[in-house]
């Protein structure tokens, strides 16, 4: 008897890779900087997506540190695309290179930790929600 298997892996999808890099803006100020570098024929969605409140906005938490105040909160940078979504509304995303930044003051040497939550979507799907952990270090 002979028993013959398919079996379908799923492939993981990576359409976009994160970067994160500080600079010291000012003697106590750092602008942190994540940059989405999204793969072609995808995008992700703004800190304020629009649309039908169905869609993720890509957002940061800070994990609690009582060495760092935020001083500007968390936003995209640069334009991002515009367009009316049939069943969804006006939705607001970036495609190719997208970066978002935030500002903090911190009075002493310190790592900043966090999470990153994106969305992203191509013309036939999204992906489910991810979660990118990284820490930077503010010197």
């Amino acid at each position: 008897m002979l028993f013959s298997f398919a079996v379908n892996a799923q492939q993981t999808q990576t359409p976009v890779i994160w970067k994160f890099d500080v600079k010291k803006s000012s003697e106590n100020t750092y602008t942190i900087y994540s940059t989405a570098i999204i793969e072609k024929g995808w995008h992700v969605f703004t800190t304020e997506p629009g649309g039908d409140g169905s869609l993720i906005p890509t957002a940061i938490t800070i994990v609690e540190n009582k060495n760092i105040t935020i001083s500007k909160p968390f936003s995209l940078e640069g334009k991002h695309i515009t367009q009316d979504m049939e069943f969804v509304g006006k939705v607001n995303y970036v495609e190719g290179i997208g970066q978002f930044t935030i500002s903090v003051i911190s009075n002493t040497a310190t790592a900043l930790k966090g999470t990153l939550t994106y969305q992203c979507c191509n013309e036939k799907m999204c992906l489910p929600p991810t979660d990118v952990p990284f820490s930077v270090e503010l010197k």
